[in-house]
């Protein structure tokens, strides 16, 4: 008892990220209000000597987006200048590797989805 037996829903994914060539893009897909067929964001750990290497442990993949806010901050001293940028979205699958200290991969890769508009989860 207690428990709801409503529609699961997620929230806008939000990322902070150094200014590149896609943060003008990025912007113009917001104030246009125009959709994104695909937006896929990695999240890396160094690995090899001295970190050299930047291997993806975990990768969000997701489809039909819009851009929610653009958001600039200025550099205070030597870090560089960032933008926080969060879009909301129709599907998203999250993949995961777990990595040993070396970047190998240690067992099996888990993934899940959900679709919102579906509300398909896998």
């Amino acid at each position: 008892t207690g428990l709801s037996s409503g529609r699961t829903s997620v929230s806008s994914f939000s990322v902070t990220m150094r200014r590149e060539k896609a943060t003008p893009q990025l912007f113009g897909f917001m104030v246009a209000g125009q959709h994104i067929d695909k937006i896929i964001v990695h999240l890396t750990k160094n690995v090899g000597a001295k970190g050299a290497v930047q291997k993806p442990f975990e990768i969000y993949t997701f489809e039909n987006c819009l851009v929610e806010h653009v958001d600039w901050s200025g550099s205070g001293g030597e870090d560089e200048p960032t933008s926080n940028v969060s879009f909301a979205y129709a599907k998203v699958t999250v993949h995961y590797e777990q990595q040993d200290t070396k970047g190998g991969t240690v067992g099996k890769p888990v993934e899940a989805f959900f679709d919102q508009t579906t509300v398909e989860v896998g």
